[in-house]
């Protein structure tokens, strides 16, 4: 089956849906979704650190620090798409539309999450693990992601994409 994009009405918010305060970080949620025939069909979280902390691990990861100052590098934290609608490629869409428009205004470009949903359903053929994580490696086959490994505060090796400017 395929989708029409264009069918799709995104609202993407200039101003944060939510601001947290974890681990003496600030963060703003800038939440994006997307509807179809007025309902809700996908929608995403990206979020932008504000400050840094004593962490440098996590500094690493969350700003580029080879800039003075240093710039916060957005990522999307949240990936959810109504069950009516997956394996439609809407969450790759979103994540490509909402980098195309956040990308300036961030001044960066999105990077994934690293901690992917442990989340699992049932398609009609075999069990998907981790939708989010096969989202981002969608976007690397297509040439729009690059896949750049990050190794965290453990010394493990963790999985991260970035999205390239095109």
């Amino acid at each position: 089956m395929t989708f029409d994009y264009n069918s799709l009405n995104i609202q993407i918010n200039k101003l944060p849906t939510k601001s947290l305060y974890v681990d003496n970080r600030h963060l703003n949620i800038y939440e994006v979704v997307a509807t179809h025939n007025k309902l809700p069909v996908s929608r995403i979280a990206i979020t932008l650190p504000i400050n840094l902390n004593d962490d440098l691990g996590t500094n690493l990861l969350l700003f580029d620090l080879e800039v003075f100052p240093p710039r916060p590098k957005p990522f999307v934290s949240h990936q959810k798409t109504n069950e009516t609608y997956r394996n439609l490629g809407i969450n790759s869409h979103l994540i490509k539309f909402t980098n195309a428009h956040y990308s300036n205004f961030f001044n960066s470009p999105l990077y994934s999450d690293m901690i992917f949903s442990k989340e699992t359903h049932r398609t009609q053929t075999n069990l998907v693990c981790q939708p989010g994580k096969m989202v981002w490696q969608k976007l690397e086959k297509e040439g729009v992601a690059q896949y750049i490994p990050f190794t965290n505060n453990n010394n493990e090796l963790v999985d991260r994409w970035v999205m390239l400017s095109k």
